[in-house]
Formats: structure tokens, C-alpha cells, sequence
């Protein structure tokens, strides 16, 4: 198995088995919602961790401020 896959796996798990007793108490739909955004944050980290070029947000902010720079 493919580690990023594992550790997303154990990361989702342990915010599910902390969290279980609140979403116990939510309503179906609340429950599926957080389902469907651990998911989604599941396949980020395992997209994020095994692609070889990512693109990365902070290299993306960096070019978008660049002009912006004051140079004394």
C-alpha cells in the first residue's frame, strides 16, 4: 500500500473516533456533509503527497504579490 494512503486513512480515523460522539448527536445530513469533506480531504492528501509536481498555493501567492513588493 501506498503510505500517503495509509496516513491520510489514520488521520481521517482518529478525527472520526474523536469526534464521534458529536456527530452521533447531528443530523443525517450534517453527518454525510463532514463525511463528504473528510473525503475530499482524504484524496487532497493522498493527491498532494504522491503527485510529483503539485501545484503549491504559497508559490502561486508569492508571483501573484511579487509586483506589489516595495524596494526601498
Amino acid at each position: 500500500m501506498n503510505s500517503p494512503l495509509i496516513q491520510g486513512f489514520i488521520a481521517i480515523g482518529l478525527l472520526l473516533a474523536l469526534e464521534w460522539k458529536t456527530l452521533k448527536k447531528e443530523n443525517r445530513h450534517t453527518r454525510w456533509f463532514v463525511y463528504g469533506i473528510l473525503g475530499t480531504s482524504w484524496l487532497l492528501w493522498i493527491y498532494c503527497s504522491s503527485a510529483i509536481d503539485v501545484h503549491r498555493p504559497m508559490v502561486w501567492l508569492e508571483s501573484l504579490l511579487e509586483p506589489l513588493i516595495l524596494v526601498p
